[in-house]
């Protein structure tokens, strides 16, 4: 299935949340255009594709990892101080629904360490073509 495809298919699930439906703070923090965002931030359009490639699904945990993945990939230390500053933000500035809770932290630094571990980095830089596959992009990061 192309990028596009599994796009179109992605956005028309009715848990898909849109750009104008995320909370101004998340945005804050994990949109590239904040002057406060973390290393890792990307583009909804980037972040739908990792979603896609990571075969995660759009419920809190899997919210957890695919951010954890995202910045782990292009972490130059295992845990640097990005990593605890986003745990403690997520964990009690985030509001009802983003807020990390439960094994939210667990999947966040399962996804994290998976991130870190992969020789492909900064997975949240890379331009993808609609035209490719998500298979390819999975063999590519390794996925699966």
């Amino acid at each position: 299935m192309t990028v596009l495809e599994a796009l179109t298919e992605w956005r028309k699930r009715d848990d898909y949340k849109h750009q104008d439906g995320i909370h101004w703070f998340v945005w804050l923090v994990e949109n590239p255009s904040s002057p406060v965002s973390l290393r890792g931030a990307t583009r909804l359009y980037q972040h739908d594709i990792i979603h896609l490639i990571l075969d995660r699904k759009m419920e809190l945990l899997d919210e957890c990892y695919v951010i954890g993945f995202t910045m782990g990939n292009c972490a130059k230390k295992h845990h640097d101080w990005r990593y605890h500053v986003f745990l403690w933000i997520a964990e009690n500035l985030y509001p009802e629904g983003y807020r990390f809770v439960g094994y939210a932290e667990h999947e966040f630094v399962r996804g994290w360490d998976q991130g870190f571990k992969k020789l492909r980095r900064n997975i949240h830089k890379h331009d993808f073509n609609k035209l490719d596959t998500i298979e390819n992009l999975r063999s590519l990061y390794a996925v699966g």
